[in-house]
């Protein structure tokens, strides 16, 4: 994310970007405005409070959860890709890294054990550059954490969403137990940027706004796409109310 990485980045970064979303929703008077909503990692539990998923305090809970396990179970490396998809399967075949994070043809990012990271940037030098992330996100290393979330998110109350959201593979999430079971292997498996961005083409959808700041959606904006993100601190209030009440 673009904050500078800390043991509570995931839960600095949640709480900044709802309190963009309360901010929003105060500015336009609760006005209906989006037809998707699209979280990656932490911010995934913040597209689930904003729906209505769960309740605020619910979704605290989660996220210092969520922080506390990654930090106690520090496993792994990832780090940004840039050489053809083919070429960089072909050279991890065989390893335990993985791509975690696909993105286009070109530009992805992987984990993996740290001695293995590690290789590949001695070998590719500037095509690999290593995230400031001291874990294998999406990758079966962090299986302890996935195991003691699914605990947690088993005890919680989920209600359906208020709006459509959309998963790590694209799909469309429009139970309470699509985003359960989506919170729980979120942690161990890949997620599919470049399927996310189909799904808001479908739909017909070429401008999203972005709450909080973070690096994998940003990184949407350089991918051969019509969808455009931007930080929700350039939106037109005013133009939104004179609609709403025109």
């Amino acid at each position: 994310p673009n904050i500078p990485f800390n043991i509570h980045a995931q839960q600095e970064l949640y709480e900044r970007q709802m309190s963009e979303f309360r901010e929003f929703r105060r500015l336009t008077e609760g006005a209906d405005y989006f037809d998707l909503v699209y979280g990656h990692s932490v911010g995934e539990i913040a597209a689930a409070e904003a729906t209505g998923v769960f309740a605020t305090s619910d979704a605290k809970l989660i996220a210092v959860t969520r922080d506390r396990l990654f930090n106690t179970n520090p496993k792994g490396a990832m780090a940004v890709v840039t050489m053809p998809i083919d070429k960089l399967n072909s050279r991890i075949q065989g390893t335990s890294t993985e791509v975690a994070i696909f993105y286009d043809g070109t530009i992805n990012v992987i984990s993996g054990e740290v001695s293995e990271i590690k290789m590949l940037e001695e070998e590719f030098g500037r095509k690999v550059r290593r995230l400031a992330i001291p874990r294998a996100a999406h990758h079966p290393l962090t299986q302890p954490v996935q195991d003691e979330m699914e605990k947690l998110l088993n005890s919680i109350t989920f209600s359906d969403p208020l709006l459509p959201m959309i998963d790590r593979n694209g799909q469309l999430m429009l139970t309470s137990a699509a985003v359960r079971n989506e919170l729980v292997n979120a942690h161990t498996h890949a997620v599919y940027v470049s399927e996310v961005v189909n799904r808001f083409s479908e739909q017909g959808i070429k401008e999203g706004w972005e709450f909080g700041g973070d690096t994998v959606l940003n990184m949407i904006n350089r991918m051969d796409s019509s969808l455009k993100l931007r930080p929700i601190t350039e939106f037109d209030y005013e133009a939104l109310l004179h609609s709403v009440h025109s």
